[in-house]
């Protein structure tokens, strides 16, 4: 009976110290998130102050930490109301990029960002906004005149093809490319 009563009192203090440190772990976890939590904001501040990104490129490099949903949202949140990231001016920035310096047409530009979940309607009338049409239609006369020199074709009909898909693949709209595909050839 005593050996049972020893056994009883041991199983007590070895529960309460399992119950110790749980309360330990569960704490040490929680300082954890919370230092995890202040470590990510300061690293997508400064990211942030560097380069525009969009809400869907910050929540992804906040998911690569391994915060929760609840802490990524948090963040974000402060990013906002801090200005550190502004949907309509990370917009602005990518399309004024991408068409005046890699060349890309409206469609190839409006699909990526349609990628990055940024709204339809910000990205057109944001388009509308930025993009010159002299200056992006010379892009696209360029680029043809460009890949005209290195295409090899057997007759017309083959080479306005071969370019056609070309401006195709950088975006452009197949009314603008077959408008110019017809002055230049």
């Amino acid at each position: 009976m005593n050996e049972n009563k020893y056994e009883s009192r041991l199983k007590e203090m070895l529960d309460a110290q399992d119950d110790e440190q749980d309360f330990e772990r569960e704490r040490k976890s929680s300082k954890t998130e919370e230092y995890k939590k202040s470590s990510a904001r300061s690293y997508v501040a400064a990211l942030c102050s560097k380069s525009e990104y969009c809400i869907h490129d910050i929540r992804e490099k906040l998911r690569k930490r391994e915060l929760s949903e609840e802490s990524q949202q948090e963040i974000i949140d402060f990013l906002l109301k801090e200005k550190f990231i502004d949907e309509s001016r990370y917009c602005r920035s990518y399309i004024n990029d991408k068409y005046k310096y890699a060349k890309w047409g409206k469609i190839k530009i409006a699909y990526s960002l349609k990628t990055k979940r940024v709204a339809d309607s910000l990205i057109y009338d944001t388009m509308d906004e930025v993009i010159d049409e002299e200056i992006y239609s010379e892009n696209l006369r360029k680029a043809l005149l460009d890949k005209k020199k290195t295409i090899k074709g057997s007759d017309k009909y083959e080479i306005k093809s071969k370019l056609f898909r070309f401006a195709a693949g950088r975006g452009y709209e197949s009314e603008d490319i077959s408008r110019l595909l017809n002055e230049i050839l």
